[in-house]
């Protein structure tokens, strides 16, 4: 992590600017990020490369300006900290918006399917390459993990349609949102839905048991004052 606790975690105190200097300095970077794409999209199509390229934007993380009391990212699974963008350019496919969530863990799988290339056994997601050029893109489930480690406690989480389930350490804790209604996750609808609650939970157990949970490495003190059990060589 790039950010340390003490400057990127919880504050009380919260500016009432919202044009506060990290907010300045992402917007700084976010136009400088477009306009070196657009820079990169022009050179391709002077060198003739646009028509047989296939291009892949995203990003590995968001960042909060007070949502939830947290500044910048890491450390939760806020919807603002984990909802990216995800662009594809690729030859042949018409213009499109795909409603359905996805994940990175699809992005492995559709990389070698451009390229012509069979999906890796040990791969968890699959190609949306299919998607692209019209299939159906129907909702599926889709898992967030942050790992216990010396900073934050464990946070898994669970979107499908529409709803995420949002999940403390070992489970102790459930929060269930509607993120096309409530984006900013506001709003807990564990006691209004129950029946979807349950459904989101039972979701969630069937799914998390299809992972191979790797350990963190052994002897660590965690955030959460217990010891890593992983393997320590």
């Amino acid at each position: 992590m790039m950010a340390t606790p003490e400057r990127a975690r919880r504050t009380s105190s919260v500016p009432t600017c919202p044009l506060t200097p990290p907010f300045v300095m992402l917007a700084g970077l976010a136009r400088s990020g477009t306009t070196w794409l657009g820079k990169l999209f022009e050179s391709m199509k002077d060198a003739g490369l646009w028509d047989t390229t296939a291009v892949i934007v995203s990003a590995d993380h968001g960042d909060a300006f007070g949502e939830h009391n947290q500044w910048r990212h890491a450390f939760e699974l806020w919807n603002v900290l984990t909802h990216v963008p995800l662009f594809f350019h690729v030859p042949g496919a018409e213009a499109k918006r795909i409603e359905a969530t996805r994940s990175h863990i699809d992005l492995a799988p559709t990389v070698l399917d451009l390229m012509g290339l069979p999906k890796e056994p040990r791969f968890r997601g699959e190609t949306l390459v299919p998607e692209m050029f019209g299939a159906i893109a129907n909702p599926k489930p889709i898992l967030l993990d942050l790992p216990a480690d010396t900073e934050n406690p464990r946070r898994r989480a669970l979107i499908h349609g529409d709803y995420k389930l949002l999940v403390f350490n070992a489970g102790y804790r459930r929060l269930l949102y509607n993120l096309k209604a409530d984006p900013e996750e506001k709003r807990r609808l564990n006691k209004k839905e129950p029946e979807k609650l349950a459904e989101m939970n039972a979701l969630f157990d069937e799914e998390w048991k299809k992972l191979d949970v790797v350990k963190a490495y052994g002897g660590v003190k965690l955030k959460d004052n217990t010891y890593a059990t992983g393997p320590s060589k």
